[in-house]
């Protein structure tokens, strides 16, 4: 029984981790405005 209870928080540490590497994202394109600076 303990794994089940295991498995359910590893499902709400993926969505966690998921809205991370949108912000990540957000930053690469400032990139390519700096270049034409």
């Amino acid at each position: 029984m303990n794994i089940g209870e295991e498995q359910e928080e590893t499902i709400i540490v993926e969505p966690l981790e998921a809205p991370v590497p949108e912000p990540e994202q957000e930053p690469a394109p400032a990139q390519p405005p700096a270049a034409l600076a």
